[in-house]
């Protein structure tokens, strides 16, 4: 499918929308994987906190004192402790391995929610039984912004609850 993308923020900017930043299912189904250890750790009164997919609400959630002093009080502390620092570097990895994919290539863009956005990118690989290719599942981050590059090679992020108007458009 080929397309063109436009954007309108509350702000009123434009944005012609050429690739869009997706992350490895692998990296945020473990950084998911994680978000679930912690609210398992804490019971019934954690989960709802850890119930959507944002890993970075979930990660400033975990850094407040009274989620902390809450394990403390269970006793939990270390595993709170380091499943936290393991949330932190996930999310590390998932803000520095995303990888910009065009429009073109993106399953569910036509859809204005990032979540249906999937793509699988070929990757080539040195190891040593030479260069080998490697199909990627990428998805959206599951966060609360979107990273886009634009037709003037520029990159933007925006808090996706600011998009006013979205408009996709096939073109042949």
């Amino acid at each position: 499918m080929s397309g063109r993308l436009i954007l309108t923020v509350v702000s009123g900017e434009v944005f012609n929308v050429t690739h869009v930043r997706l992350v490895s299912v692998g990296l945020v189904e473990a950084a998911r994987g994680t978000m679930q250890k912690l609210a398992e750790l804490g019971g019934r009164q954690m989960g709802s906190a850890f119930a959507m997919g944002d890993p970075l609400f979930v990660a400033g959630a975990m850094a407040t004192s009274s989620l902390l002093s809450y394990f403390a009080q269970k006793g939990q502390t270390f595993e709170a402790n380091r499943l936290t620092e393991e949330l932190a570097e996930q999310i590390e990895r998932i803000r520095v391995s995303g990888t910009f994919v065009p429009i073109s290539e993106i399953a569910g863009i036509e859809t204005p929610a990032p979540a249906c956005w999937r793509a699988e990118v070929v990757k080539r690989l040195r190891t040593e039984r030479g260069v080998e290719e490697k199909a990627i599942r990428l998805i959206h981050s599951g966060d609360a912004f979107a990273t886009f590059r634009l037709d003037d090679q520029t990159e933007r992020t925006v808090f996706w609850d600011k998009v006013e108007s979205y408009s996709f458009t096939n073109t042949v």
